[in-house]
């Protein structure tokens, strides 16, 4: 309690600079925390319009999920009875494995192709070559129209099945409603009577989800599903050939953290259909290959942000390790006297790592929910300080979001202890013999690490535009250029550079305008002067921060704007207009002859 009680008199007594060095933490856990936010609140918004206009492309909903299998492989009518009905459940249950609801579905079964003809045909009429199949759809009167007739009844059971047809195909079979009909099985001679009791005809408004096309199958003879299983599946009278399932999963519930749990089961579903029909199944999954290619688009914008973000976290790295390093100057003497007292190394260290975690689960705290703002101010804007009217982003805390805001946390505390851990070193004898000697170089100037950092920009910059000329000289379009997220880099370390280096010159310039007006000086000028050009090590952290400040700010607006800019002329450019028509060209016949008027005139070819 003790302890405790030090620490919180401590920073007590530096309360500014400890709320400084709160702040600096906050904003750096808020920072850390809007990336994995803003990467996913962006990326499912991309994922939505990417899903949207393949709807609109292929006219087919993004969630629709379709298998078809061929049953003719198993020969066993129980064994082929209990696949049906595992498949039945593992298809059915694919919503349910990937938390996704069904916003519709049905099942599919036929039998195998059957030759169909009048129970009171002739001769003549048994010849003529007019095939069908017994087909069952669940929930088929909901998906049909019933032009004519009734619905079948499933509890009918005098081996009599009682079916839908549909106008076109009951015209083939020249019967009427209620003419029984014979099919007959050619491999095994096994006939079945049927009966059609109604017409049906597409739904106009029909199932947005998963739609039955009806005109694909105008040649089967549709019965009630419950019939379908009673006689066919369990109990073999027919030979079942055909299943097929479709489903539509509500992708609007799909969330980026989903996603590699959707792929994973999408996968595990091939391989199951595989495993018990070998090349007998087909699975159409269409928002798989615009989920690749986000994946594809999620890795390089985690880079791209990354490269972006890293200035700003360097930055504010500075900026908590300047405010640590004035919070243990202050306590230098303190330090040295708890060491000249017997007070080992890792006792002080420990005090203080305790005073960095109180500070740190304060930042941990509130950081996140600034991270949030953070994202949905950058939703919302356009460019720097440019804020349009646009859909907010869904923004939502989880579980990565607080470990990414710990392990920000844990590094700054860290980082915070540095100067700590190099104040533990020194006795009381040594800091004060320290404090006498006058200021000694810089550590990145003596290893030279302002002209490292120019030369590496420049390096970078070289490298850029030699493959601008390779581009150019190849004729490729500016689409074959892979950006390089290092690019995003390439100006920060040229402002971090170029400042040290104006700091390494910085003193000799000052005292060069000392010499050059010292006659004219006023008093306090001649004061000012002389103390910055003999302390000016003293000053030397709050410049380098100041210029890493100005310099960021600048850059960051300027890259958001020029990013900004060039989307939209990518997107002028390849309009070309503000509106856009294209022509729905059907096919070249001439126009219908209007009432009263001339007839139109075909085309002479030439005389053969």
């Amino acid at each position: 309690m003790a302890l405790w009680t030090m620490i919180l008199r401590k920073m007590a007594k530096n309360k500014w600079l400890q709320l400084n060095l709160w702040f600096g933490l906050t904003v750096c856990v808020a920072l850390f925390s809007s990336m994995p936010l803003y990467s996913s609140a962006i990326l499912q918004r991309t994922l939505y319009k990417e899903l949207q206009q393949m709807q609109m492309a292929k006219q087919i909903y993004p969630g629709q999920l379709r298998v078809v299998l061929n049953t003719s492989g198993v020969k066993d009518p129980a064994k082929l009875a209990r696949t049906i009905e595992s498949t039945d459940g593992y298809v059915l249950g694919f919503s349910g494995r990937v938390n996704l609801d069904m916003k519709s579905y049905y099942i599919n079964r036929s039998t195998s192709s059957m030759k169909m003809y009048g129970a009171d045909a002739t001769a003549e009429e048994k010849k003529r070559d007019v095939t069908g199949n017994l087909r069952a759809v669940s929930d088929f009167e909901k998906r049909v129209r019933l032009v004519d007739g009734r619905l079948p009844d499933p509890a009918r059971s005098d081996d009599v099945y009682e079916v839908l047809v549909t106008q076109s195909y009951l015209i083939k079979l020249k019967r009427d409603l209620n003419e029984e009909i014979t099919g007959l099985n050619r491999t095994t001679g096994q006939t079945l009577r049927i009966l059609p009791v109604g017409i049906v005809d597409a739904k106009p408004e029909g199932d947005p989800y998963a739609p039955f096309p009806l005109d694909d199958f105008a040649s089967s003879l549709f019965m009630p599903l419950q019939t379908f299983e009673r006689e066919f599946v369990l109990s073999g009278k027919a030979k079942v050939s055909g299943v097929r399932y479709t489903l539509a999963l509500d992708y609007t519930q799909l969330k980026t953290g989903g996603i590699d749990n959707l792929v994973s089961q999408a996968e595990a579903l091939k391989r199951y259909l595989k495993l018990r029909f070998s090349y007998n199944a087909e699975m159409e999954f269409p928002a798989l290959v615009t989920i690749e290619a986000y994946l594809a688009k999620k890795e390089r914008l985690d880079r791209t942000l990354l490269a972006l973000y890293a200035p700003v976290m360097f930055m504010l790295a500075f900026y908590l390790f300047m405010t640590s390093n004035l919070i243990i100057e202050r306590q230098k003497t303190e330090i040295s006297v708890l060491r000249s007292r017997g007070a080992s190394r890792l006792q002080i260290m420990l005090a203080y790592a305790a005073e960095g975690l109180l500070l740190g689960l304060a930042a941990l705290a509130a950081g996140p929910p600034l991270g949030v703002m953070f994202t949905k101010v950058l939703g919302a804007s356009d460019g720097f300080m440019s804020f349009v009217n646009r859909a907010p982003l869904e923004v939502a805390l989880d579980g990565s979001v607080y470990r990414i805001a710990a392990a920000a946390v844990a590094g700054a505390i860290v980082l915070t202890l540095i100067p700590a851990f190099r104040a533990t070193r020194a006795s009381i004898v040594g800091h004060k013999q320290k404090t006498a000697r006058m200021d000694k170089m810089p550590f990145w100037h003596k290893i030279g690490l302002d002209v490292i950092l120019v030369a590496i920009a420049v390096y970078l910059l070289y490298g850029f535009n030699s493959r601008m000329e390779e581009m150019r000289s190849l004729a490729l379009e500016a689409g074959s250029l892979q950006m390089d997220p290092l690019l995003f880099l390439m100006p920060a370390l040229f402002a971090l550079g170029g400042g040290l280096i104006v700091l390494r010159i910085y003193p000799w310039f000052i005292r060069l305008l000392y010499t050059a007006g010292r006659k004219w000086w006023s008093p306090a000028l001649y004061s000012t002067l002389v103390q910055i050009s003999r302390s000016s090590g003293q000053y030397l952290t709050i410049k380098v921060f100041l210029i890493m400040t100005v310099a960021m700010g600048l850059y960051s607006a300027s890259a958001a704007r020029t990013i900004n800019d060039n989307m939209e002329n990518k997107i002028r450019y390849g309009v070309g207009a503000d509106v856009a028509l294209t022509t729905h060209w059907m096919n070249d016949a001439p126009p219908p002859a209007t009432p009263g008027g001339p007839a139109p005139q075909q085309e002479s070819g030439p005389a053969g």
